[in-house]
């Protein structure tokens, strides 16, 4: 976790090699920010503080997907963003909608007391934000992967679009796993692991 926080300002000091750099500063802040909630919201014997690490963790969660696919068009050079350079903003037209739902408690509803410690209970629109998240990840994947195939083995873009591709494809299994397909399936929370997909990429 010391080493992650410093990864943000890493990139970010090397803002003038392109605009990428500062998207994926803001990103990798983001997922600390979110790991660094979650965290505390294990340790914390307080139910109230749990509540609020919960809720807290989703802020920058909720401007996660489309950084994710903002960045992924920008690393690419897409087509998109030269015909239309000042509609960027609509990949963030998402985060308005979750911000509200997030401050209703229907994303975030409050914590439940694990074997582990405190956790997420989620609101009645979690599962749109799961939509959105993995909706976006997979636009991204799709995006990255399209250009990865006219790349060659020595180009810079190449190694840099490889790494980028592991990192939304390893974070998504485990996610969908995690947060889709064991607790909706089969009823078994596992969030220490579900969690530790940030901290891998």
């Amino acid at each position: 976790m010391t080493e992650a926080r410093w990864i943000p300002v890493c990139a970010w000091r090397r803002r003038a090699e392109g605009y990428a750099n500062r998207l994926f500063a803001v990103l990798t802040a983001l997922g600390v920010t979110w790991f660094l909630c979650v965290a505390l919201s294990w340790l914390t014997t307080d139910a109230g503080h749990a509540a609020l690490w919960c809720k807290l963790a989703y802020v920058p969660a909720i401007f996660t997907p489309s950084l994710m696919l903002h960045l992924a068009l920008v690393l690419t050079q897409n087509d998109w963003l030269h015909r239309y350079p000042n509609r960027w903003y609509w990949f963030y037209l998402p985060v308005p909608f979750l911000g509200v739902a997030l401050a209703a408690n229907l994303l975030v509803s409050g914590a439940r007391r694990f074997s582990y410690g405190y956790s997420f209970e989620y609101g009645p629109l979690h599962p749109l934000y799961a939509l959105v998240y993995f909706g976006f990840e997979a636009s991204a994947f799709v995006v990255c992967i399209a250009r990865f195939r006219d790349t060659r083995p020595g180009e810079l873009l190449h190694h840099q679009l490889k790494y980028a591709l592991w990192s939304l494809a390893l974070p998504g299994v485990i996610g969908i796993v995690t947060f889709g397909v064991l607790p909706l399936f089969f009823g078994i929370r596992v969030f220490p692991f579900a969690s530790s997909s940030t901290t891998v990429t």
